[in-house]
């Protein structure tokens, strides 16, 4: 259940329910594949790229290349949210 809050609290600062979810699920784990993470945040594989790349072009998550396969870490909530949380008040007009 604290999961799901949490999700709502990111979507409330303008991500969408699946970039929420991905980032919740690369805060979990260290060092996701595309396919990792989509399992882990249930989130459909044909979407896990583009939620990637949004989440990247945001600053919120990093691609790393290990042993030839693409993973995915998140940056840490402390340097992440305080961007997306000034992008989500811009938004809002204030």
């Amino acid at each position: 259940m604290e999961r799901e809050k949490r999700i709502e609290q990111l979507a409330a600062l303008g991500m969408t329910r699946y970039e929420a979810a991905v980032y919740m699920a690369l805060l979990e784990r260290r060092g996701h594949s595309p396919a990792q993470v989509a399992a882990h945040a249930g989130v459909p594989r044909q979407r896990i790229y583009d939620v990637l790349a949004s989440l990247s072009a945001r600053g919120l998550c990093l691609e790393r290349h290990v042993g030839g396969q693409r993973q995915f870490v998140a940056v840490d909530p402390a340097a992440a949210l305080p961007a997306l949380m000034g992008a989500a008040w811009r938004a809002a007009g204030a």
